[in-house]
């Protein structure tokens, strides 16, 4: 019969286990590896209860991409002073074809919208997380609109600050309970808390009711946005009574 050690129990609060036989603690022990951060996971990832934040790089081609063979051939000649044929081998190797055309894909996220927005909230809004219909992470921003909304930032949300002046679009999930026309909705972007004095204002465009979509927007001059750290959905005409989501509001360098 082997020899039986005592069980020990393992504290949440501290990395040291001596040799034994261990039961688990009820309340579960941390991470004690001090890479397991977010910045080292990849984004949307959960390691240990870690989610991960690090900036995906994507690339795609539009054209096709040659390959180099190698190519290899005997070449056979004729001695005439003795008869024989002594041969010799060519290798030719092909240049290496440039890449052209590509399109640098890349993105940071601003705002995963895993929280409600609270940074300014018009008295006829109330912001909530919605944690059964989203379309990244655990959930996504949800607006309740009130009747007696009037125009002007539904809400605003801090972030970052991100810089975003080497970017060219802001990409994000969007859907309302009701048909928006173009102009009804705007995005706005801000280096100013409050989004006081947005930097940008861009029009969300057309959104077919109760219907998810990806909205690309373009940054076009991004000289100025070199520390953003506020951004907005604002009501240009008045809506009445409706829901609105927002999920992954993220900056794109390709579209």
């Amino acid at each position: 019969m082997g020899l039986l050690r005592p069980i020990r129990s393992l504290s949440p609060s501290s990395s040291a286990y001596p040799q034994g036989i261990h039961k688990g603690h009820p309340a579960g022990l941390p991470g004690v590896e001090p890479r397991l951060v977010p910045e080292n996971i990849k984004w949307n990832t959960t390691i240990f209860g870690v989610m991960g934040s690090m900036v995906i790089w994507r690339w795609t081609f539009d054209q096709g991409l040659p390959v180099a063979v190698p190519l290899i051939s005997l070449i056979a000649s004729e001695n005439h002073s003795g008869g024989s044929f002594p041969e010799s081998f060519a290798l030719s190797i092909p240049a290496i074809p440039n890449i052209a055309r590509i399109l640098e894909l890349s993105y940071v996220v601003a705002d995963d919208c895993e929280t409600a927005w609270d940074e300014s909230v018009s008295p006829e809004v109330v912001c909530t997380v919605d944690n059964v219909d989203y379309k990244y992470g655990a959930g996504c921003n949800l607006f309740t609109v009130g009747a007696d909304a009037t125009v002007g930032h539904l809400a605003t949300n801090d972030f970052g600050p991100v810089e975003a002046r080497d970017y060219n679009y802001v990409k994000f999930w969007i859907k309302s309970s009701v048909t928006i026309n173009s102009g009804n909705l705007k995005y706005q972007l801000d280096d100013t808390p409050g989004c006081v004095s947005p930097l940008k204002e861009i029009d969300i465009g057309v959104l077919a009711a109760n219907t998810w979509i990806e909205k690309t927007l373009s940054l076009g001059d991004t000289s100025g946005l070199s520390a953003l750290c506020s951004h907005a959905i604002a009501m240009d005409i008045d809506k009445g009574a409706f829901t609105l989501k927002i999920d992954q509001v993220r900056f794109t360098k390709g579209g």
